[in-house]
């Protein structure tokens, strides 16, 4: 039965009141809302010298059926792109606007993708921090620094530095990382 029919339906149950009948509706659509499996979210804390790579990790997230927010799809984008290629130096507003503006991003989500990768992100780390430390919610972090092999000189700390084995889910390879992220939506769904 359509959502027409049904209301229609209720409605003409004999003579109801428009508290009643607006009671009824209320009724229907929490009906057929409630068993709407909820769609999770993800923030994407990636670095911006890896914005082509977020982009395609971006696109594999939300064919699992994931909200991505990514920090780098943003109207004020180009003017933050044009002062990275000029000068690199932000101003203290604009400093305030990233800054707030992805912490109020993480608040939206159920999660955090983390890239942790060769091309170091002060960002990424903050986020990181931010998202399991002071909300708990979950990071699951692609630990791409040593390329899945032992660096002494690189880590220092063996496969995975103690921080982010702390704070997330480190997983090597892209592909553990988006099976444990499925994993996790399929449960929360």
């Amino acid at each position: 039965m359509t959502k027409p029919a049904l209301l229609t339906s209720v409605f003409s149950v004999g003579a109801m009141t428009d508290e009643t009948k607006e009671n009824a509706a209320v009724s229907v659509i929490k009906m057929t809302t409630e068993n709407k499996p909820k769609q999770m979210s993800v923030y994407l804390a990636h670095p911006y010298k890896e914005k082509d790579y977020g982009m395609e990790i971006m696109r594999k997230l939300e064919s699992m059926g994931i909200r991505v927010v990514n920090p780098f799809v943003r109207g004020e984008q180009e003017k933050y792109d044009q002062v990275i290629q000029k000068s690199g130096e932000f101003t203290m507003d604009m400093c305030e606007d990233i800054v707030e503006s992805d912490l109020q991003k993480i608040d939206s989500v159920d999660a955090v993708v983390a890239l942790v990768l060769p091309v170091k992100s002060i960002g990424t780390y903050m986020e990181i921090f931010y998202t399991a430390y002071i909300l708990h919610k979950p990071v699951f972090c692609l630990y791409g620094l040593n390329d899945g092999k032992f660096d002494s000189k690189s880590a220092g700390f063996g496969f995975i530095h103690p921080w982010i084995k702390y704070l997330t889910s480190p997983y090597l390879t892209e592909e553990k990382l988006l099976d444990a992220v499925q994993r996790w939506n399929s449960v929360n769904e």
